[in-house]
């Protein structure tokens, strides 16, 4: 009796029937997400790795662009933000609501810059020769220069640090409508005291 038990639990119809019975909803689901995390990080390892503006200043300082941000339609905060990944806040909010609420909220950041509009933000930061560390040096209004001449004083780059006494800090140039006629921007930047001016690829070019 007991080794007819043991025959039917490994009839090889009921193995066949097994390993042809198709992965379930959820298995499906966590396969895609985890495609799509494989595609995510993929493309975040191509956009961050072109090098972005670097100068050494006069006094011994160095101007650091850390971030640049392109988002064609309207967007929020955490699409700018620095420390707040686009695409984990992407997947979340595409996740169905039963395993958001069993998730952590993706982090903020550093920031809270959005618009209702196409928008380019550019995190720079004025790095101390003595801490090594980014920090808020003194600045002013920034004046974007098209390829054809055309200027626009964008104002004072906003101010942004994590909350804490000796972190890091940064400023924010945030351009709402940018040009999408110009292949280049070029940027004057006060800085201690300094112009920086430095160039960019537009990622609003349309040809």
């Amino acid at each position: 009796m007991l080794h007819g038990r043991i025959y039917s639990e490994i009839d090889p119809m009921n193995i066949r029937a097994m390993v042809q019975k198709p992965p379930s909803a959820t298995i499906r689901f966590m396969l895609g997400i985890v495609g799509l995390l494989a595609l995510a990080l993929l493309f975040s390892w191509q956009y961050t790795r072109q090098s972005y503006p670097h100068l050494h200043l006069r006094d011994g300082s160095d101007f650091r662009v850390v971030k640049i941000t392109y988002t064609a339609q309207a967007s929020d905060s955490t699409d700018h933000n620095i420390g707040a990944s686009r695409f984990r806040w992407w997947l979340w909010r595409h996740l169905p609501s039963e395993l958001q609420n069993r998730m952590a909220t993706p982090g903020y950041g550093i920031g809270n810059q959005a618009s209702d509009h196409p928008a380019i933000s550019i995190w720079w930061a004025w790095i101390n020769p003595n801490t090594q560390i980014p920090d808020l040096g003194p600045s002013g209004d920034v004046i974007l220069t098209t390829d054809s001449g055309h200027q626009q004083n964008l104002g004072w780059p906003d101010p942004a640090d994590d909350g804490t006494p000796s972190g890091p800090a940064y400023r924010q140039i945030f351009v709402t409508d940018p040009p999408t006629d110009s292949p280049h921007l070029t940027f004057d930047v006060p800085v201690e005291e300094e112009i920086v001016h430095f160039t960019i690829k537009n990622p609003a070019y349309r040809q």
